[in-house]
C-alpha cells in the first residue's frame, strides 16, 4: 500500500534584513509542542518517542545556532505541515546563502547562484534565520504563538517504533521528517509566482532553471545544474507537492508517496538540499575521534549507573 503526503502553506507579506554577524554555532535545536491530540492519545509515550528520535537527528545533523518551534497534531492523510513564509528580492537570499557558504556543496551551489532569474525569493521562517535574516516564526497553534511550523501527523495508520515496521501501516519517524524538512525550508513554488530558495536549485535535464512547472517536463534537484541529485514530483504530477520527490522504490522521506511496511530513513538528497539553502552541516568525526567519543559515551553511562 502506497499513501501520498499533502502540504498547506500559509503566507506572510514581510521584507527581511540581514542581521549582524551571526554568533558561534551552538547547534541546531528544534523544540516540539505537542497538542492534547496528542498528549491525550492511549499511545502518547511512543508518538511523542518517535517524533523526539527524528528531531535528534535533525539536530546532530546541523549545527545553525538557532531554535526552530514546531507544534504537532495528529491530522489525516498521512501528514501535513503548515509554514510561516518571508520574501524578498532574490538578491537578498544570494547574498545569505553566499556569505553562509560552509561546506563542499556550498561552494559549488553559490558559484552558479549568479544566473539566477528570479525577481523575489521566499524562504520559510526558519530557513531564513538559518541564512542569519530577520524571520521570526509567527504561527498560532494550541494557544501558543511564534511556531515556525505546524506538522499534522495521521498517527492511527503509522508505526511508532522506526527499526520495527508493521505490515500495512507508515513510518511515523519518516511521515514526520517529511513535514519537518518542508517546515525547515525545502517547499518549491513551481507553477507559481513565486519562488522559494530550493528553486534557485531546481534544473531541467539540460542545464537550465526550471520553474513552469509543466508536468509533460522533468525538474531535477542539483547544486551544478548538470549532476541530478534527485528527481522533483513534476512529470506526469497528479498530486503530492512540487518540492517532494517522485515516488521511489524503496521509499525515501522527502517522496510524494510511499509504500507501508518499511522503515524509511531521511537520506542525503534531503541533508544536501538543507545544506545549500543555509543550513550547515555538522562535521563528521575521525574515526579516531568516534572511538574517542564512543569510550567517554560508555564511562559517562558507567558513572551514572553507579549512582
Amino acid at each position: 500500500m502506497r499513501t501520498q503526503y499533502r502540504l498547506m502553506a500559509t503566507s506572510a507579506a514581510a521584507l527581511t534584513l540581514i542581521c549582524g554577524a551571526t554568533p558561534a554555532f551552538a547547534g541546531l535545536v528544534i523544540n516540539p509542542v505537542f497538542d492534547s491530540s496528542i498528549t491525550s492519545d492511549p499511545n502518547s509515550a511512543a508518538i511523542q518517542n518517535s517524533i523526539n528520535s527524528m528531531i535528534s537527528l535533525y539536530q546532530a545533523k546541523f549545527t545553525d545556532n538557532i531554535t526552530v518551534k514546531v507544534y504537532f497534531q495528529k491530522g489525516g492523510g498521512l501528514g501535513s505541515s503548515t509554514f510561516g513564509y518571508y520574501w524578498n528580492n532574490a538578491s537578498v537570499a544570494i547574498s545569505a546563502m553566499t556569505a553562509d557558504a560552509t561546506s563542499a556543496d556550498d561552494a559549488v551551489a553559490v558559484s552558479h547562484l549568479g544566473t539566477n532569474v528570479f525577481g523575489s525569493v521566499a524562504y520559510t521562517s526558519a530557513n531564513g534565520r538559518a541564512l542569519g535574516l530577520d524571520t521570526p516564526g509567527f504561527l498560532s497553534a494550541g494557544g501558543g504563538d511564534g511556531f515556525d511550523g505546524i506538522i499534522s501527523l495521521n498517527t492511527g495508520i503509522c508505526f511508532t517504533t522506526h527499526d520495527s515496521p508493521v505490515a500495512g501501516q507508515f513510518d511515523l519517524y519518516s511521515a514526520a521528517a517529511h513535514e519537518l524538512d518542508e517546515v525547515l525550508g525545502t517547499p518549491s513554488g513551481a507553477s507559481g509566482a513565486l519562488a522559494f530558495a530550493p528553486d534557485l536549485y531546481r534544473y531541467d535535464g539540460g542545464g537550465n532553471r526550471s520553474f513552469s512547472g509543466d508536468t509533460a517536463a522533468h525538474a531535477y534537484f542539483s547544486i551544478d545544474s548538470t549532476t541530478l541529485i534527485n528527481e522533483y514530483n513534476q512529470f506526469g504530477r497528479t498530486d503530492g507537492d512540487w518540492g517532494d520527490w517522485v515516488a521511489h522504490s524503496p521509499s525515501q522521506t522527502q517522496d510524494w508517496t510511499i509504500n507501508s511496511g518499511i522503515t524509511i530513513n531521511p537520506g542525503e538528497p534531503e541533508f544536501r538540499l538543507l545544506d545549500v539553502i543555509g543550513y550547515n552541516r555538522a562535521p563528521v568525526p575521525e574515526p579516531a575521534s568516534m572511538t574517542v567519543l564512543a569510550l567517554g559515551a560508555i564511562a559517562l553511562i558507567r558513572k551514572r549507573s553507579k549512582k
